[in-house]
């Protein structure tokens, strides 16, 4: 029923709002019991707080009290659901569903299947009503479960008589490590993940009328996801992921030490470290399986070959925004295992874009340059990038906000992947930008960008833990 899908949506939809606008323990203990409401196959499994008067609750409204709009974020949402009007969530929809709310979508399945168990039953009728098609609901181990038809919900009973996720070791693999207090957590399978996509989809089309081109035909990317566990958090000063994914066919990232980002300058803004290590190609050959003549396109516009590029970048390499007039310094440094190859194919491409961007994108100071300098090839806004790049000036992982925020995400030397943002000083960046373009900005824009000052800064990263890839970000707010 569009009712229930539209209602899943806004929850997570809002949740998803507070943590990309914005000490780890073992899982929670209840975990186990809980997840013994999905099937052994479930696609997707998730818990959302719904306890107004717990921890997390009371540190999200405290969080969101600093950010403009954002207490109005989760009541907007489900203000438009399914057509409801008045839908207020401390007096309509916490009563209703309890403590938690339990999304699961069993293998195969149209639609979700919600679990709750209502504070005061009535109230649980009187949000179901709000909708604009009927649903049907029976117990289960003592929760209330809702579904969009009774055949669907005598098909989700059926799945779990025959085996139940708690009992999988694959779900203990992936959730293991998890935060014990969470706004929501959860977990996804691969094999059965496009029906959850599916099901997402119709949920968000439902609600809003997007359309979400390709979704239905990433079938081949999900399969080859093995699990993801995840966990949402909030604390007195921000937010953050903790998570873990398992690839299908055994394989991790590779992990590196991230020499480059060492010499990134003090100011910069934002600053991402990766490596290449022969991963990229894996990448253009399942995409050439699916789409070789897009392909083609794309190394026509961008004068130089996939192949050769995905060489360029095989190597560690970070890319870094430092302000600068009239336009951002933008910068991608990186230490291939063929410099003078590299150095020919971001010649090639530099060459492309500055023609393209000179004819069709007139920015007042744009220029990229590709330069050398002690096996490091760099292409950047920037002429004298190599100066400031091997300078003995400040640098970034020497600063105390730099060094907080990596310690949150758990960064101790070795990582397969590392970003961070100082997002509070992203809005003067933006409007500068902006002007640079030509573009006075709409009032709305001025507002988003004036509504970055309430964050402080953004980082993520990922380790390889055997044959885990373990992911966090933390959003930190001023």
């Amino acid at each position: 029923m569009a009712f229930l899908r539209a209602l899943l949506v806004a929850l997570l939809g809002s949740a998803a709002l507070v943590v990309a606008g914005c000490g780890s323990s073992s899982a929670a203990s209840n975990t186990d019991s809980i997840s013994s409401l999905a099937p052994k196959d479930a696609g997707a499994f998730v818990v959302v707080e719904t306890d107004q008067t717990s921890a997390q609750w009371k540190n999200t409204q405290a969080l969101l009290a600093k950010i403009p709009g954002g207490e109005k974020a989760l009541n907007s949402a489900l203000s438009q659901i399914g057509g409801a009007k008045g839908v207020d969530f401390a007096k309509d929809v916490a009563p209703a569903f309890g403590k938690q709310l339990v999304v699961v979508v069993p293998s195969g399945a149209k639609d979700p299947i919600l679990l709750v168990k209502p504070d005061d039953s009535k109230k649980l009728d009187a949000l179901l009503a709000k909708g604009t098609k009927p649903s049907v609901n029976g117990d289960v181990d003592g929760w209330t479960a809702i579904a969009t038809t009774q055949k669907e919900l005598d098909s989700y009973k059926a799945a779990l008589d025959k085996g139940k996720l708690s009992d999988e070791s694959a779900f203990t693999k992936a959730t293991d490590g998890l935060p014990a207090d969470s706004l929501a957590h959860g977990y996804l399978s691969g094999p059965s993940l496009v029906n959850a996509l599916g099901s997402a989809t119709g949920a968000t089309q439902s609600l809003s009328g997007l359309s979400v081109p390709g979704l239905a035909g990433s079938s081949g990317a999900a399969n080859q996801i093995g699990t993801i566990g995840f966990a949402v958090s909030s604390s007195d000063h921000g937010f953050r992921l903790d998570g873990s994914l398992i690839q299908k066919d055994g394989a991790v990232p590779a992990s590196f030490t991230p020499t480059l980002l060492d010499s990134v300058p003090a100011d910069a803004l934002i600053a991402v470290s990766f490596d290449g290590a022969g991963q990229g190609q894996q990448a253009i050959d399942q995409a050439l399986k699916q789409g070789g003549k897009q392909l083609a396109t794309v190394e026509k516009q961008l004068g130089v070959k996939l192949d050769d590029l995905v060489a360029a970048l095989d190597g560690e390499g970070v890319l870094y925004v430092r302000a600068g007039a009239p336009i951002p310094e933008i910068t991608l440094a990186v230490k291939p295992k063929d410099a003078a190859h590299a150095k020919a194919t971001f010649g090639a491409l530099v060459g492309k874009l500055s023609s393209s961007a000179g004819s069709s994108l007139p920015i007042p100071g744009f220029q990229l340059t590709s330069t050398t300098a002690k096996g490091v090839v760099f292409v950047s806004t920037a002429k004298d990038v190599a100066t400031s790049f091997a300078g003995s000036g400040a640098k970034l992982t020497a600063s105390e906000r730099f060094k907080q925020a990596a310690t949150e995400i758990g960064f101790s030397g070795k990582t397969s992947g590392l970003g961070y943002v100082d997002v509070h000083a992203l809005g003067p960046l933006l409007k500068t930008a902006l002007g640079a373009l030509g573009s006075s900005g709409s009032s709305s824009t001025t507002s988003g960008l004036e509504g970055l000052t309430a964050f402080d800064t953004v980082a993520f990263g990922s380790t390889v833990d055997g044959s885990r890839t373990r992911f966090a970000a933390v959003i930190n707010l001023s």
